[in-house]
């Protein structure tokens, strides 16, 4: 029912505060934004819930992760870590083998190249079977087990320890080599039996394996010599010797003092004249001293 004024006439509508007007206008400008941000919190908290990150408290430290302990099942794991572990050192011992049997196929190329006698100087140090014959490395379709090749180079470190394989200075220059050459004196063509190695006046001369000492004396255009005879048609001879210190039928050793270097005889300055005669025959002496480099493959 209108209320009616004193006249009896309808009362004037209440008039609105126009501060409360624009409150309402406020409220209804808001209410999209608040809703945009309850809609924006709650797509935060369902990425939080679906990736937690635990908070660390202050002052504490977060405990690492507990290391794997080793796992006692997997035998299969086992098993291929051995395979594997064997499978190398297998292939190490064939390695190994494969120089040894290079090693012995040199020594037996070098020497029977300068006149030795292989087969019976192999026999001796066993390193021949007893069926005869000179040794034949094997190819790898017939290698021979490990208990042969062991009697094989353990017959080759025998046998590189009787034969001259080392230098008889211990420090030096190579001078003249085996073979021709012009002679030093009178420019003709010559042949030059031996190895020259040069060095300071009275340098050490040492002979370069186990022997006999069958000369010691003045030879010609040698000088001063000594000569070794070392068993199986094997001798060396050291000349232009400035002074010997050892006697005829004395045994020396290896890298034993013979003498002292010097420029006598027909030389042209201090060297020693090193000669290796197999079977009465000079062979290069560099075949001999290359040969040392398989003896250390041969003891593997």
């Amino acid at each position: 029912m209108s209320r009616l004024c004193a006249t009896g006439s309808p009362a004037p509508a209440a008039s609105v505060p126009p501060l409360r007007i624009g409150y309402r206008r406020w409220q209804a400008k808001r209410r999209p934004t608040e809703a945009r941000l309850r809609g924006l919190e709650q797509t935060l908290s369902e990425r939080e819930a679906s990736h937690p990150e635990p908070a660390a408290e202050a002052g504490t430290v977060q405990p690492a992760p507990p290391e794997a302990a080793p796992s006692r099942a997997n035998p299969a794991r086992r098993e291929a870590g051995s395979a594997e572990v064997s499978g190398e050192a297998k292939r190490r011992a064939e390695a190994i083998a494969e120089l040894a049997r290079r090693g012995i196929g040199e020594f037996e190329r070098v020497l029977a190249s300068a006149g030795v006698n292989v087969a019976r100087l192999f026999s001796r140090f066993g390193v021949s079977r007893a069926e005869g014959g000179p040794f034949i490395p094997p190819t790898k379709a017939n290698q021979p087990d490990s208990s042969i090749l062991a009697d094989i180079t353990a017959g080759i470190r025998g046998l590189a320890k009787t034969l001259p394989l080392s230098s008889p200075l211990e420090h030096y220059q190579v001078g003249r080599r085996f073979g021709p050459r012009r002679d030093p004196f009178n420019g003709r063509p010559a042949v030059h039996t031996g190895l020259d190695f040069d060095a300071a006046y009275m340098t050490p001369v040492y002979a370069t394996a186990p022997g006999i000492v069958t000369y010691a004396g003045y030879r010609g255009a040698y000088g001063k010599v000594v000569e070794i005879d070392h068993g199986n048609g094997i001798a060396t001879l050291y000349g232009h010797m400035h002074r010997y210190t050892v006697s005829v039928g004395q045994r020396v050793e290896a890298h034993t003092q013979i003498g002292l270097l010097g420029s006598t005889g027909r030389a042209s300055g201090p060297h020693v004249h090193y000669e290796v005669i197999v079977n009465g025959q000079p062979q290069n002496p560099e075949k001999f001293i290359e040969l040392a480099r398989f003896v250390p493959i041969a003891e593997k």
